[in-house]
């Protein structure tokens, strides 16, 4: 699943037309949606894939494939690893890309600064811009308690939504 999920995204770094990316987009998601539902059926048959039940990097590819789920599954799948990180079972790092693209989803500020969008500039090229922060000030405590390294945001573009 990890591999199918992390394919096509991959041709997304080249330069590509809008028709281009629109077309990838299409085989992402249908790619999308065969591997939740994967992953679902793993997830009830085996219960949430914790380090100790899977193991570091399959707990990993689960949770790469979980974040490109849709936005239910989504809210879900942080609860699961919420729990999951407080009984160090599953990477701090990860939540906190959950968590954001969560709230990120529901068209909130993110916490950690995880989420980039792509947005079609003038020129209709794709640039990524920062999802807004929630509290800016208070990012790098933020990111420092997951494990995420300090993030310097003036570097960055924010998207305005």
């Amino acid at each position: 699943m990890k591999e199918r999920d992390q394919q096509y995204r991959g041709l997304l770094r080249n330069k590509l037309t809008k028709e281009e990316t629109d077309s990838l987009w299409a085989v992402i998601h249908h790619t999308d949606s065969v591997n939740l539902q994967q992953l679902k059926e793993l997830i009830e048959v085996y219960g949430f894939p914790t380090w100790e039940k899977v193991g570091y990097h399959f707990a990993f590819c689960a949770w790469l494939v979980a974040q490109h789920a849709d936005s239910i599954f989504i809210s879900q799948y942080v609860e699961y690893l919420r729990k999951a990180v407080a009984n160090n079972n599953a990477n701090p790092s990860n939540l906190a890309y959950m968590i954001d693209r969560d709230l990120m989803n529901k068209n909130l500020p993110q916490l950690y600064g995880t989420q980039f969008i792509g947005v079609y500039n003038d020129n209709n090229t794709l640039e990524n811009m920062l999802w807004p922060v929630e509290n800016m000030e208070r990012l790098n405590t933020r990111r420092e308690r997951m494990l995420l390294a300090p993030m310097d945001i003036t570097k960055f573009k924010i998207y305005d939504y």
